[in-house]
């Protein structure tokens, strides 16, 4: 069950990030937004305080990264 919601939220934040990760000098901030049954998510990333973890975040959700089962060690595929 946690693995769907998982792979659900990443389907939805690759199609609502789109190309807003693409370059480093974006203007103004930058969001990522979890549609839901019960109403939408938005989150603000903070790549000035965590530029890691939100180039990561962005590059899963978009599909430019290929996402590691822990439990197995297998790449999941879309």
């Amino acid at each position: 069950m946690v693995r769907t919601i998982l792979l659900l939220a990443v389907l939805f934040l690759s199609a609502s990030i789109g190309k807003a990760g693409e370059s480093p000098e974006n203007k103004g901030p930058l969001y990522a937004t979890l549609k839901t049954s019960m109403g939408d998510i938005v989150v603000q990333l903070f790549d000035d305080k965590a530029p890691k973890t939100v180039a990561n975040f962005v590059g899963l959700a978009s599909g430019a990264k290929e996402w590691t089962d822990p439990k197995t060690g297998e790449k999941v595929k879309r």
